[in-house]
């Protein structure tokens, strides 16, 4: 019996122990698995919020980026709304940012975008809330009530902030940063309008006041709404219809004659009646509707340009939409080889504006444009800081000097010596020069004394349509009388 009971113990403790480690083992297992789901949780999580750290985070600079700016104007709109408060919304850009990104390398292109965003944040004790919105802009929202003049202030202020000099590895840059500003609610409710007012408020500050700040007031919101309706009827617009071709004579004064006419667009819109290209040409860059026009324009110029004489050649402009586009540009090509017109008749005029927002870009697609045979045109030269640093580097057939030059004639001196010299670095470098705003017979005439030879303006004859093209070629209404030095026909079209 003590034999049995000793087997039975056995028995039951080995049962016991094989239920008990096999217990064990389950419950190691579950805490295991327990341990490795919250280590995944946790890992989860972080990946989760380093996710939404970098969907909200610039990585230059470390700022806030567009998203998170919405997120927050969003919810402070909500917020002054219930409170019956104000804010002021501020949409700031570098000035000459570009310019040092070429001249410099982009290394230290970030490093001043880096610095600005730093300097802007500093402001941050003052409710200022800074977000990188892209490339150099920047968007504040100021959690205070301001009135026209604290604006004024928190303007100056802003932009004397970003406008210090920068030292940057031992260089010292000089940056200036230009600022849209606007008040809610008086300027709009609507987040995205409210950003519209202060960015249209930045143009005009970049546009008149550059490295300053402009305030969104009425007069600029009657304007902003009538952009908006330009875009609107852009946008709906039969442009093959509507767009037409205007051509503005240029006369070569040696010849006595007409040597080539510029295209100049033109539209007459069902609904706004005649608007003028100062007002759509930006909006559609804007709005990137201005690949098409310049299509159709081109297209239309070049249909036209086959009925004048074969001496005669076309002058087209082009923004720095389609040069930034090889796309636009293959397009231009294409048009050019399939219009049946000689492509050293016609000419591509360029600003330097629109060649420094992408300067090797810009670059690229003249070359491209000058292989096909065209020329190339630097418009409005003698109005940027630069420009004779891109006549060198850019494949150019001619300048286009600014009308400023010649319509401040109260200083003849200044004017001549002025005229002479760029006159004498044309010809140094093979170039043509036009000179472009003639208005007068006096103007005219001293153009002709000191051997310019191509000139440009109403006093040879207003934008004409096809049809007064023709007219005008086969009259030569304009004919240099060689003794005096001035045209027979003194009578001035506007």
């Amino acid at each position: 019996m003590l034999i049995s009971l000793a087997i039975n113990m056995w028995i039951m403790a080995a049962v016991m122990i094989f239920v008990l480690r096999t217990y064990y083992k389950a419950f190691t297992v579950r805490v295991e698995s327990r341990l490795e789901l919250e280590l995944r949780q946790a890992e989860t999580q972080r990946l989760s919020d380093e996710n939404a750290r970098l969907a909200n985070v610039d990585d230059l600079t470390g700022l806030p980026n567009r998203r998170q700016f919405f997120t927050l104007l969003e919810q402070t709109i909500a917020t002054c709304q219930k409170a019956g408060s104000c804010f002021v919304l501020g949409v700031m850009d570098i000035d000459g940012f570009k310019a040092i990104n070429d001249a410099f390398g982009h290394a230290i292109g970030d490093t001043v975008l880096i610095e600005a965003g730093r300097r802007l944040e500093s402001m941050t004790q003052e409710h200022v809330f800074v977000a990188r919105m892209g490339g150099d802009e920047y968007g504040l929202i100021i959690q205070r009530d301001c009135s026209q003049e604290d604006l004024q202030n928190l303007g100056a202020t802003l932009c004397k902030t970003l406008n210090a000099p920068h030292i940057i590895h031992g260089m010292t840059t000089h940056i200036s940063g230009s600022i849209g500003l606007c008040q809610f609610p008086e300027a709009a409710i609507d987040p995205v309008a409210l950003y519209e007012c202060a960015d249209h408020a930045l143009y005009q500050a970049k546009l008149y006041r550059r490295g300053q700040s402009a305030i969104f007031t009425k007069p600029l919101e009657t304007e902003v709404r009538r952009h908006g309706r330009i875009e609107q009827a852009l946008r709906h617009a039969n442009l093959a219809e509507e767009l037409s071709v205007a051509f503005q004579v240029i006369m070569d004064l040696e010849k006595d004659e007409p040597c080539a006419f510029e295209a100049l667009a033109r539209w007459n819109s069902p609904e706004l009646g005649m608007v003028s290209p100062a007002e759509f040409i930006p909006i559609a860059e804007r709005s990137g509707l201005i690949s098409d026009i310049t299509q159709l324009l081109l297209i239309k110029s070049l249909q036209t340009i086959r009925t004048w004489p074969l001496n005669v050649g076309l002058s087209f402009n082009l923004s720095m939409q389609d040069l930034a586009s090889p796309e636009q540009i293959a397009c231009l090509v294409c048009c050019v080889e399939t219009s049946g017109v000689a492509p050293e008749r016609i000419t591509f005029e360029i600003t330097e504006t629109a060649v420094m927002r992408d300067f090797v870009g810009s670059q690229h697609s003249l070359l491209t444009l000058k292989a096909l045979g065209t020329r190339i045109a630097l418009d409005d030269f003698g109005t940027g800081y630069s420009s004779l640093s891109y006549v060198h580097r850019l494949p150019l057939d001619k300048l286009k000097i600014d009308r400023s030059f010649i319509s401040n004639f109260s200083d003849v001196i200044l004017s001549t010596a002025v005229l002479k010299s760029i006159l004498e670095l044309c010809r140094n470098l093979s170039l043509q020069c036009i000179v472009e705003g003639v208005e007068t017979n006096e103007q005219a005439l001293f153009l002709r004394q000191i051997d310019c030879r191509y000139a440009q303006g109403h006093y040879f004859g207003q934008p004409m349509f096809e049809n007064e093209c023709i007219t005008f070629l086969g009259r030569k209404q304009y004919v240099w009388s060689k003794q005096q030095g001035i045209p027979s026909h003194p009578e001035r079209t506007r």
